[in-house]
Order: structure tokens, then sequence, then C-alpha cells
């Protein structure tokens, strides 16, 4: 991955009035502000996320936490790799020491909301390629919130009305 990185945070997050329609997630990066949209299940689970909320029972996402621990695996970094056709794709960067003390990296495929989860978490860093945040459009949560129509869920890179399906 040779795109350069850029660091990115979570903002504030859009729940559509409709609860299957998961949430609209603000990402903020130092020269632009972009959406991902998620789905239901990954919403929740951020919420808990973000307000520490832990519960009863261990959910996916902190089984998880919980086995990258127990195993002694870091995240280091998430990266928003790629958007195509409207997805949003991410890579986990992981890192453990050998039984030889050396250092060992693995890049594990995975969806950006799923890493936006571990990461709150978690607290290692989110970051998005420059390529990725060259191709989504500036859009602002507040602005979904005050417009007509609010539960629309907005237009991402190669999901537009006109555009035909290749077979």
């Amino acid at each position: 991955m040779d795109d350069p990185l850029i660091p990115i945070r979570i903002g504030q997050r859009c729940f559509p009035q409709e609860s299957d329609l998961g949430a609209i997630v603000q990402i903020h990066s130092e020269s632009k502000n972009f959406v991902v949209c998620i789905g239901h299940a990954e919403a929740v689970a951020l919420e808990e996320a973000l307000l520490n909320h832990e519960s009863p029972r261990p959910m996916t996402h902190q089984l998880m936490s919980s086995i990258l621990l127990g195993f002694d695996i870091k995240i280091c970094r998430a990266v928003v790799t790629q958007v195509v056709q409207g997805n949003f794709f991410g890579l986990l960067v992981l890192e453990r020491k050998g039984s030889d003390g050396i250092s060992q990296e693995a890049h594990i495929d995975c969806r950006p909301s799923d890493a936006f989860v571990l990461s709150a978490r978690l607290g290692f860093p989110l970051f998005v390629t420059q390529e990725v945040l060259d191709e989504v459009p500036s859009i602002n949560v507040s602005d979904i919130l005050s417009s007509p129509g609010s539960d629309q869920l907005p237009e991402f890179p190669g999901l537009g009305s006109d555009e035909e399906e290749e077979s």
C-alpha cells in the first residue's frame, strides 16, 4: 500500500427513522469530511463501543477483541482502502511478536464498519488512502439531517441511478 495514509476519526452518527437502514457515520479528515453508511448491527455495536457499554454476553466485536488480546495480537491501524460501486473496503494491520521476538505483521481485509467498532473498543488509529479521499464526495451528516427527506442515503461513487450495471 504505497498510497499516502490520511488520519481519520469518527464523528456524528445519523440514524434514519427506519432502523433497518443502519446508520450514516461522519468521517473527518484534515482536508475533507465524508460519510460511510453502515448496517444496523454494526451501528448498534459502534454506539455501544463509543459509549463504553458492555453487553451482558460478548457480542461479535467484543469476542474478536478478546481473541486478539488473548493471543497477544495488536491491531496497529485500520485503513479505508477503496470504494467500489459505493461499497467501502478496509484493511486491518495486525502485529504479533513471534517466539523469536521478531514482530510479524499481517494485513487482513475487513469492512470499515467492523474496523470502526474495533478501533472504538481497542483504541488504534484509523486512516484513509488519498485515492479514497479523492473519490468520495464531501458530505456532512448535519447537512443530511437538515435536508428534506433526510431518510435518503447519500449518493456514493459508482451508485448513480443513471449508471447501468455491466454484464
